[in-house]
Formats: structure tokens, sequence, C-alpha cells
């Protein structure tokens, strides 16, 4: 891999370091608190971005941290020209709650997520990326994960949205969703080349779109 230039870094350079760092963690889900936030982000950035490699669709290879109050990174193929900015956001919840009987509801907390992110007017050349850091079974009592992501925001239309582009990643930063421009599924449990998605069978090569 070629080094960065300037104050861009390489994003698995990056990824590499900070899982390590992270493996080295004694307490379960410190890399959760405060003073880990930009690591996270990282980490965050870092899988997205394996994720897209794994098939092949482009996705940049180099970023620079922004300011608090800024979006999150500068996004860049070679390591000196500015291609996109992204923000990065969580949606986590707690799975021990003080009641066994207390459930939340996920769909509408992260739509509550969504409407707000969605409510922001960021400008051209932005991205989107949601880290669903949400671990319980009970997301998926049946069929997969991004099935389910997809379902939350069936009745979205994403047309009019400000963010040029709007991602989600799984709790383990396997597989991700992609809402817009496109809707597609980028997932390992997709080994062959179709899928069902409502009850149609899809061809991968169609689904996909870079």
């Amino acid at each position: 891999m070629q080094k960065p230039i300037s104050k861009m870094k390489n994003i698995l350079f990056e990824l590499e370091r900070i899982e390590s760092n992270f493996a080295s963690l004694e307490e379960n889900n410190a890399h959760r608190k405060r003073h880990y936030k930009e690591d996270l982000e990282w980490w965050i950035l870092g899988r997205t971005k394996k994720i897209f490699d794994r098939e092949q669709i482009a996705f940049p290879s180099f970023a620079e941290k922004l300011k608090e109050d800024d979006t999150d990174f500068t996004l860049s193929y070679n390591g000196t020209e500015a291609y996109k900015h992204i923000q990065i956001t969580e949606f986590v919840l707690d799975e021990v709650k003080n009641s066994p009987s207390e459930k939340p509801d996920i769909d509408k907390l992260f739509k509550r997520l969504l409407d707000k992110k969605l409510s922001y007017n960021f400008g051209p050349n932005n991205w989107l990326l949601i880290y669903f850091d949400y671990r319980s079974p009970e997301l998926c009592p049946y069929g997969y994960w991004h099935h389910r992501i997809l379902q939350m925001v069936d009745s979205y239309d994403f047309s009019e949205s400000t963010y040029e582009k709007i991602l989600v990643i799984d709790a383990k930063g396997a597989s991700a969703v992609s809402f817009h421009p496109y809707r597609f599924i980028i997932s390992p449990e997709w080994m062959d080349q179709t899928t069902r998605i409502d009850g149609c069978l899809i061809k991968k090569s169609t689904y996909y779109k870079s």
C-alpha cells in the first residue's frame, strides 16, 4: 500500500492498529468509552472499507479526521485529493435492561436516529455511515440482519436526502446495507450469485452498485 501524504492516513493501516489496541483492552466493551471515540470511528470506517474491498466495490483508501463540529472524515482515493466527506454515527443499545420484560422498540428508536440525521443539511459530497451496534438475537429471530434493516426503512424515500450515500454496518463490522442512492446488501452470508429480497429472486450482479 502507498503511504499517505499530508494529514491523510491509510484507512486499513489505521484499522490494523486500532484492532490491535482494542484486542489488548481487558474490560468488555471498553472501546465504547468516550476517550476511544475517535479510534472507534476509525474502526467503523476501516471495517466498512474491508466489506467493500471484499466484494470489489470501490471505496476510498485514505481519510483525514476532521474537527468535532465537522463531518467526521475527508475521504480520498490517492491520499492527496479530497473525494467526499463522511459522517459516522452509532446506534447503540444496552442489551441488559432493568426489567427482563422491558424490550426496546428497535424499529422506532432506529427511525428516530435516522430521521434526526436526515434533518441535517451537510451540503453536497457528504456520506452518512451508521454503525448498528445492537447485538441482541431478538433483532433477527428469523432471516438475516440485513433483511431486517431493509424492512425498517421500507417506507422511506431518500431521494431528497442531502447525503449522497447512506450506509449501515452491523455490530461485528462484517456486513453492510446501502440505503441510498441504491438499496443493496453487502454480506458474507451472500455466498452465491443470487438472494431473495421480499420474496423476489435477485441476481447479485444486478443488485450490487458502486
